[in-house]
């Protein structure tokens, strides 16, 4: 038996009825689901190790949990942009888009790059991938200078202008991590979020609004003071 097949088996094993009929209400088509809670994924993960050539296998199969786990295994060196955009283009589900930006395209050598030219698409989860790479370098890089993200809070007023809630909802997420990284940072992301609730487009007041209540709340603004002093 290929390796492939023994990771598909081995998830089989752990897959749970009940988990499957569940998965639905938070967004996943159990049509490609076998119903393996996420933790069981990132066990096999850690077993595995990196291996780009299964991880591509198990992508194939369809299977939502093995390509789950291929964002695990894969290797972001041996990728290029046209290779990652054919992946989002088979996603149907926030948590697999999600899964490829978080465990693997945000160690891509471009991935800096990516929130430019994926916020722009207009293909939903490419589109949701921009902003969810700017939430993932927001939150997992502590030595970037704010530079970096002033400029993308500069950019992302100009292409929020969308309804779709996968999309509103990681534009809102985008805006709260950076402006929670620090309070220069917060002050921008707050400017930007009020940009966002001054649009023409629900979508983006939607997004906007998410985004100012969080960030002006108390137990962010009190967490950003401790960390100041």
């Amino acid at each position: 038996m290929e390796m492939k097949d023994k990771v598909i088996e081995k998830l089989k094993s752990l897959s749970e009825p009940a988990y499957k009929e569940k998965m639905s209400s938070f967004g996943v088509r159990s049509t490609y689901a076998l119903g393996v809670r996420t933790p069981h994924i990132r066990n096999i993960a850690k077993e595995l190790g990196q291996n780009h050539h299964l991880a591509m296998e198990l992508w194939h199969s369809g299977i939502h949990e093995a390509r789950m786990l291929s964002t695990m295994l894969a290797d972001a060196d041996q990728m290029s942009v046209e290779d990652m955009e054919q992946l989002l283009d088979v996603v149907y589900s926030w948590d697999l888009c999600d899964g490829l930006c978080f465990n693997l395209f945000y160690q891509h050598q471009k991935a800096w790059l990516l929130p430019y030219q994926w916020m722009q698409s207009e293909k939903e989860f490419t589109k949701r991938a921009g902003y969810a790479m700017i939430a993932k370098l927001a939150l997992g890089n502590k030595t970037v200078s704010d530079d970096c993200y002033i400029d993308y809070l500069s950019q992302i007023p100009g292409y929020a202008d969308d309804e779709r809630s996968l999309v509103k909802k990681s534009v809102s997420w985008a805006v709260r991590q950076i402006g929670k990284r620090n309070l220069n940072l917060n002050a921008h992301a707050q400017k930007t979020a009020e940009q966002l609730m001054a649009s023409f487009n629900k979508g983006a007041r939607w997004a906007g609004n998410d985004a100012h209540k969080e960030l002006k709340s108390s137990a962010v603004q009190d967490r950003l003071n401790r960390r100041a002093r």
